[in-house]
């Protein structure tokens, strides 16, 4: 009987040593099994997003001309415009084709206030993003620096009235997008008030003399069709044409 004992409890031993083994083998295969590797610092800083520049105050105020001119709606919410546009200079910047420049740029500006836009206005928010601050080809410091030579010419320029950034963009506008009429007219123009972020009463002021009654209202006149169409509004605003001695030559709504 005491021999019997010692066998069952041998067997019990062997089978208890015998799952001990088997769990430590378990153990083992796991801690061969290698670990995921996190990448580092480095690893991750060594991919740079590229340099992408906002408008300046001149350059904001082209680019949502432009983006007006193409669909006012776009400039509804003119920081949100910009920022709309800041995003599709970062494609550019970052060197993407010109497929899916377009393609980023429609999603964006699409909707809302602007419910469709055609290739073909999408392709015009694409340049006005490059022609306003966004260029591919020049820095912003290479543009001024060839600007500041341009006015710094040594064959000194006939005296001229100064020009306020907002008559210089209407007579930009009317040069690349006027009739004949248009670009004469608005060549008079010598200031600018409240085309920006005004009241909606906007004064255009040119070099032409006499008043109402002098000769110049129909060329008045023709100012105030050239901005209403370069500044489409919703009828409410109102544009006055002045001489160079303040005297009214003509108005309208816009």
């Amino acid at each position: 009987m005491g021999k019997g004992k010692w066998i069952a409890g041998g067997v019990v031993a062997l089978f208890v040593i015998g799952a001990a083994g088997s769990c430590g083998g378990s153990d083992d295969s796991k801690a061969d099994k290698p670990k995921p590797v996190r990448p580092t610092a480095t690893a991750s800083a060594s991919v740079q997003s590229p340099s992408v520049p906002s408008p300046n105050a001149h350059q904001r105020a082209e680019l949502l001309v432009a983006l007006k001119s193409i669909d006012a709606g776009l400039v509804a919410n003119e920081d949100r415009a910009v920022r709309r546009s800041t995003n599709v200079c970062s494609d550019i910047k970052g060197g993407k084709d010109s497929h899916t420049v377009k393609a980023n740029a429609k999603y964006r500006f699409e909707g809302g206030n602007v419910p469709h836009l055609s290739d073909a206005q999408t392709e015009r928010i694409v340049s006005a993003v490059k022609d306003t601050f966004c260029s591919v080809h020049e820095s912003t410091d290479t543009k001024a620096q060839k600007a500041q030579k341009v006015r710094t010419k040594a064959d000194a320029p006939k005296p001229s009235p100064t020009w306020s950034s907002e008559a210089d963009i209407f007579k930009r506008w009317a040069k690349a997008n006027g009739s004949p009429a248009d670009k004469a007219a608005v060549a008079h123009v010598t200031r600018v008030h409240g085309a920006f972020g005004g009241n909606g009463m906007v004064d255009v002021y040119t070099d032409w003399t006499g008043g109402m009654f002098g000769g110049h209202n129909p060329d008045g006149k023709l100012v105030v069709s050239a901005y209403q169409t370069w500044m489409p509004g919703t009828g409410s605003g109102l544009v006055t044409v002045y001489d160079a001695d303040g005297e009214i030559l003509a108005n309208g709504n816009f």
